[in-house]
């Protein structure tokens, strides 16, 4: 549930680890 806490503090760094760690979509 990290990931999703992670989106709802920073949207945009959500998207971005997203990218960056797509193991973890």
């Amino acid at each position: 549930m990290e990931q999703v806490n992670d989106a709802m503090e920073h949207p945009r760094a959500g998207k971005a680890r997203c990218r960056i760690v797509p193991d973890r979509h």
